[in-house]
């Protein structure tokens, strides 16, 4: 039996030999796949040594090749010839890409160097639209595109959580959201509601969004946008850093829980988000806001709502954030004052949850 993963860990679980394996860069499909994103449609063209260049970079990856293909196209609008497009593809694609290690490791680097292309390429356009329609916006668009590190794989993601994490009209955030889509570092799509309006989102692959989180953790900004997502639902917290958050962490005992007031995430505005309704423990978890979690789990108003709309796997989900967080390791390890208290606290009230579903 074959079968086809990403997850080293899946492949081991199957009880698999675990290879790597690419197509042939030159073969049919990869030229197929590049000339249908460069030219937008399929295009019998001669190989040129510069695209034969582009093509052995993507090691027949098929995001790299739409990355490339798409960055083509963007530059063949500049310079009007694919000829001299390809060229200069290729020549600032040498330059930055080490090219070393073994074909995993090569085609990684090679899709990375991709994208950092693709956002330089993207920042005249960024620059452009900015003049036009909101000249003071003080993030570029390489800071736009790490701050959806903070996304989950392969999840479908409405413009409207966009627009309040970048602070950007609904309408400008979708204008951005768009600039990424033409250069294939994410996928536009419109779903259905309940009341039968459509509503546009974007779903980022995991190879982009591995990209986005080690740029967010590069930057050191992970944490923020965080915090900056759950600021455009309800306001009042500043962004943390890690160092401030262990500071915390270090100290805190039942009482600073107790004396934490979670903000109104039960309120009628929030529970018509699914979003962030569904997303929320793991946000404040990855934005270092683990007190709030925490007083969050102990408030039965969230408990109830949380419930009612996401039944007792969504609380359990919730809880799991707290498990894993910082908060939870240290009360395990008794490095807080009351530590049994808060650990006993938390599964009381999972426990409670669960007999009232038995």
């Amino acid at each position: 039996m074959a079968i086809t993963t990403r997850s080293v860990t899946v492949a081991l679980e199957a009880g698999c030999i675990v290879d790597f394996g690419a197509r042939d860069p030159l073969g049919p499909v990869s030229v197929g796949i590049f000339m249908a994103y460069a030219f937008g449609c399929k295009n019998d063209s001669p190989l040129l040594p510069s695209m034969t260049k582009i093509l052995s970079f993507c090691g027949g990856l098929p995001i790299a090749l739409s990355v490339a293909g798409c960055a083509v196209a963007l530059l063949v609008r500049t310079v009007a010839s694919f000829e001299r497009a390809c060229n200069i593809y290729a020549v600032e694609f040498e330059e930055r890409n080490t090219g070393l290690g073994d074909e995993r490791t090569r085609i990684s680097s090679s899709l990375r160097t991709g994208i950092l292309l693709s956002l330089k390429y993207l920042d005249t356009e960024f620059s452009k639209w900015k003049a036009n329609n909101s000249p003071h916006f003080e993030h570029s668009v390489s800071d736009l595109y790490a701050s959806l590190s903070v996304l989950s794989n392969q999840l479908w993601v409405p413009i409207s959580v966009l627009s309040r994490m970048w602070k950007l009209d609904e309408k400008f955030a979708l204008d951005v959201a768009k600039l990424f889509c033409e250069m294939s570092l994410a996928t536009l799509s419109y779903r259905n509601l309940e009341d039968g309006s459509e509503k546009p989102g974007i779903t980022v692959h995991d190879l982009h969004l591995d990209f986005c989180r080690r740029r967010a953790k590069e930057q050191n900004s992970s944490f923020t946008w965080h915090a900056e997502l759950l600021n455009g639902y309800l306001g009042g917290v500043p962004p943390a850093d890690e160092r401030r958050v262990a500071d915390t962490l270090s100290s805190c005992s039942s009482d600073d829980i107790v004396a934490c007031s979670p903000r109104t995430w039960w309120c009628a505005s929030i529970l018509e988000d699914r979003y962030i309704h569904d997303n929320l423990a793991r946000h404040l978890a990855c934005s270092g806001q683990y007190l709030e979690l925490a007083a969050l789990l102990m408030d039965i108003r969230w408990t109830h709502v949380r419930f009612k709309i996401g039944g007792i796997t969504a609380l359990k989900k919730d809880f799991q954030c707290l498990e894993e967080s910082q908060l939870y390791m240290n009360c395990k390890r008794g490095k807080n004052g009351q530590s049994e208290e808060i650990v006993e606290g938390f599964k009381m009230i999972l426990k409670a949850a669960i007999a009232f579903v038995g």
